[in-house]
């Protein structure tokens, strides 16, 4: 169970990792900023 976890919250910080420059390029990054923060 634990090494699913870890495995899980790996995937999520390669999704956000690539999401967020992509989101940031294709609209205000202050908007998404505001929005994750």
């Amino acid at each position: 169970m634990l090494s699913f976890l870890n495995l899980f919250w790996e995937l999520n910080i390669i999704v956000f990792a690539f999401l967020i420059p992509n989101l940031c390029y294709l609209k205000d990054c202050g908007f998404w900023l505001e929005k994750f923060l």
